[in-house]
C-alpha cells in the first residue's frame, strides 16, 4: 500500500501504478500549477487603475490617448474619462440665470415650464431637426417665433437687450448656436438651457461629407482631407461653451436712453492659452449639469424629445416625433459606398494623433454628457 499521494505518483509516472485515483491526483495537481503560473501572468497593473485621484485618472487617460497610435485608445474616453467634482483653481464661465439639471440636482420641476427655454444647437447633431420642431411648437401652441441667437447675431441681440430693443419676455424660445449666455442680459425671467450633443468622430465625419456632397459650412472642406477639415474645425462644442460676450457702458448705465451699451465676443484667457486648457476643460466637465437644464443625444433623438416635454411640460414627442430635418439631403445616406467612406475617414482620424489631439475635449465633454442622459432616463423611468 502507497504510505502518500506524492509516492503513489510517483510509482504511477515511472509506470508501477496505474490507478484512476493517482490519475486524478496528478490532473489536479498540474491543473493547479497552471492556474498559478497564469495568475502572475496577468497580475501585471494596468497603467490606469480605479484607485487612482480622479483628475489623476482623468489625465493619465489624456496622456494615454495622446501616447497610443491604435484605434482602441478611443474605448479609453468610455472607461476613464469623467473626473468626480472637486475644487481647481479657475473661474470659469458661471449663469446665474439658468436653471441648473433638475435630473443631477434634484430641483423640482415645477420652474421649468415656466422659464425661457433656449436651446443651444451644436452642428451636425441633430439640431436643425429641433430648431424645425421648436418652430412647429411656436405655430401649435400659438407662441411667438423663437429668438435666434447665432455667432453672427449675439453680440447685437444681447446689445438690444440691455438698450431696451428687445422684450426677452415676450419669447418662450430662443435657440441657436450662440445661445448659451444670452440670458444673463436679463433677469426678469429664469431660462431653461438644452443642447443635444453627438459623438464627437460622427458628428465630425457627418459635418466634412455634408460639406463635400454641398450642404453649407463655415468651415471650408474643398482639397481638404477628412484630417485637415477636423484640424481646422476643432473641438466645436468645447468652443461654444467657452464663447462668451462681453457687455459694457461708460457710466449711467441704468439710464439706457443716455449711454447705450457695447457687447464684444471674449473667449476667456485659459481657453487661448494652452496652459490652462486642460484646468479650463474639466471645469466645463463639472458645470454641464449647471449649464443645461436637459442634455440629449442624437444617438437617442426619440428618448431626448420625450425628457424635453416630461421637463417642460411642452409637447416635444407628442409633435415631433419621427420627424427629420436635413438627415440624408446630401451624399448617398444609407448605401454600401457611403458608409464605407465613412467608415474609412473615422480609421484615417483616430490613426492620426493630431486628429486625437484636436478631438480630446469633445470626447471628454461628450462622455460626461452620456453620464448626465442616463440620469436623466433614470430618474424618468426611460428604458
Amino acid at each position: 500500500m502507497v504510505e502518500s499521494a506524492v509516492d503513489g505518483i510517483m510509482e504511477y509516472i515511472i509506470g508501477r501504478k496505474r490507478k484512476p485515483f493517482f490519475i486524478i491526483i496528478t490532473l489536479f495537481l498540474v491543473l493547479v500549477m497552471m492556474l498559478k503560473l497564469w495568475g502572475e501572468d496577468w497580475s501585471v497593473e494596468s497603467p490606469i487603475t480605479l484607485e487612482e485621484e480622479p483628475a489623476e485618472m482623468w489625465l493619465a487617460a489624456k496622456r494615454v490617448a495622446e501616447e497610443d497610435n491604435s484605434p482602441v485608445v478611443a474605448d479609453l474616453h468610455n472607461e476613464y474619462a469623467i473626473p468626480a467634482k472637486q475644487v481647481i483653481n479657475i473661474d470659469g464661465p458661471v449663469y446665474n440665470n439658468a436653471l441648473p439639471n433638475p435630473y443631477v440636482t434634484a430641483r423640482n420641476l415645477t420652474d421649468y415650464g415656466k422659464s425661457i427655454m433656449a436651446f443651444m444647437h451644436n452642428p451636425k447633431s441633430g439640431g436643425t431637426t429641433l430648431k424645425d420642431c421648436l418652430l412647429r411648437l411656436t405655430r401649435e401652441l400659438q407662441l411667438e417665433r423663437p429668438l435666434l441667437v447665432t455667432p453672427g447675431n449675439r453680440e447685437e441681440t444681447q446689445r438690444n437687450i440691455f438698450n431696451g430693443i428687445i422684450n426677452p419676455d415676450k419669447y418662450n424660445f430662443m435657440m441657436g448656436g450662440a445661445s448659451l449666455g444670452i440670458c444673463e442680459s436679463f433677469s426678469s425671467r429664469k431660462c431653461s438651457y438644452f443642447t443635444i450633443v453627438r459623438e464627437p468622430y460622427d458628428r465630425m465625419i457627418s459635418h466634412y461629407f455634408f460639406c463635400k456632397d454641398g450642404g453649407e459650412s463655415s468651415i471650408p472642406c474643398e482639397n481638404k482631407s477628412i484630417e485637415e477639415f477636423t484640424l481646422t474645425a476643432g473641438s466645436i462644442f468645447f468652443a461654444q461653451l467657452a464663447l462668451g460676450v462681453t457687455c459694457h457702458c461708460d457710466n449711467n448705465c441704468d439710464d439706457i436712453s443716455k449711454q447705450p451699451w457695447h457687447c464684444v465676443y471674449d473667449y476667456p484667457s485659459y481657453y487661448k492659452n494652452i496652459e490652462h486648457k486642460d484646468e479650463f476643460l474639466q471645469f466645463l466637465i463639472q458645470h454641464l449639469d449647471s449649464y443645461f437644464a436637459v442634455i440629449g443625444l442624437t444617438e437617442e433623438y426619440d428618448t431626448t424629445l420625450t425628457i424635453l416635454q416630461s421637463t417642460f411640460g411642452v409637447p416635444f414627442h407628442n409633435s415631433c416625433s419621427g420627424v427629420q430635418s436635413n438627415a440624408g439631403k446630401y451624399g448617398s445616406k444609407g448605401t454600401t459606398n457611403s458608409d464605407e467612406r465613412k467608415l474609412e475617414a473615422k480609421r484615417r482620424m483616430l490613426a492620426s494623433e493630431a486628429v486625437r489631439r484636436t478631438l480630446y475635449p469633445d470626447v471628454m465633454l461628450y462622455e460626461r454628457a452620456k453620464q448626465i442622459f442616463q440620469m436623466q432616463k433614470d430618474k424618468l423611468h426611460l428604458t
